[in-house]
């Protein structure tokens, strides 16, 4: 089984004329914890926690894709 570190929001407001909007931005956990220098006993939580500020003003997309990750995006909004 193939594990996945995802990174997900929801906007009740509403998001370009939809009346509620969630996305889901993942990479393989393994190739996360290859770009940032971990090794597998690290908490990969607690690694991207300290990162949050940097990972927020980039947007979680754009931050995996400069780590040089291919980020899988989905979204739903209704």
């Amino acid at each position: 089984m193939e594990h996945r570190r995802c990174f997900n929001g929801v906007d009740t407001g509403g998001w370009s004329g939809t009346s509620e909007y969630e996305y889901w931005v993942s990479v393989k956990a393994v190739d996360l914890r290859a770009a940032l220098g971990v090794d597998a006993a690290a908490d990969l939580g607690e690694v991207l926690c300290v990162r949050a500020e940097e990972i927020v003003q980039a947007g979680e997309s754009s931050w995996l894709t400069a780590l040089g990750l291919e980020p899988t995006v989905r979204t739903w909004s209704s």
